[in-house]
């Protein structure tokens, strides 16, 4: 029997691995982290991943009842506090080679200086055409996300789209960034935003500004995210 803690661990793991799969889908129902996981039964993650959000550590979104599924209501994705921390339960040296949802592969040899993806720096040229191009993308979206009343489904959805969109704005003036950030702090951000306006019938280039980011950090340091 797997101890309630370490069930936790095993859902913070899990989500961790998702985050870094190609996987478009951003939250997970308990039934779903339980299948990737394949060691955690749905009831044990659900009452893991609510004590998990209690803790700031995972987000919950509501979704549309599934009469067949009793967790299929509550979606959960990590919180950047929740990434730090999944991050420490495998010591920093896990590798996503190719692994399919459910595979973490975790990698206790690494030979001395492997940086894992997400800790690997982004160094941004502020006089580079493309730092520029999404630079102008990124405000014409904030201002756009600003101007709109009618983004979320809630004020509090509103509040939190803003923010992490004008916190991705002020992440894209530093100097270098760690993938890791550019993944949750701003690719996230930008996702967001862009959904919030499409389910309100304003159309944005969110998904070229997201491509053209992607580009750039091959370009920078060969790696695909």
């Amino acid at each position: 029997m797997i101890k309630f803690a370490d069930a936790q661990n095993e859902v913070l793991k899990t989500l961790l691995l998702c985050l870094h799969s190609e996987d478009s889908q951003q939250f997970f129902n308990a039934s779903e982290i339980a299948r990737r996981n394949g060691q955690l039964f749905g009831a044990v993650v659900g009452r893991a991943a609510e004590k998990l959000v209690a803790d700031g550590l995972l987000e919950r979104r509501f979704d549309r009842y599934d009469e067949d599924d009793d967790d299929a209501a509550s979606f959960y994705r990590l919180t950047d506090d929740g990434i730090f921390k999944a991050e420490e339960q495998v010591d920093d040296v896990f590798e996503i080679r190719g692994a399919a949802p459910g595979e973490l592969i975790l990698d206790g040899g690494n030979a001395a200086g492997h940086v894992p993806a997400s800790d690997r720096v982004v160094p941004l040229d502020h006089n580079s055409p493309q730092y520029r191009e999404f630079k102008q993308g990124l405000s014409v979206l904030l201002s756009e996300v600003r101007g709109n009343n009618k983004i979320g489904d809630t004020p509090e959805e509103r509040d939190r789209i803003v923010r992490s969109l004008d916190a991705a704005n002020e992440l894209w003036g530093s100097l270098e960034l760690k993938v890791i950030q550019i993944r949750v702090g701003v690719i996230l951000a930008v996702e967001d935003a862009g959904n919030a306006l499409q389910k309100v019938g304003r159309e944005t280039a969110w998904s070229l500004l997201i491509d053209l980011l992607k580009r750039l950090i091959k370009e920078k340091i060969g790696i695909e995210i």
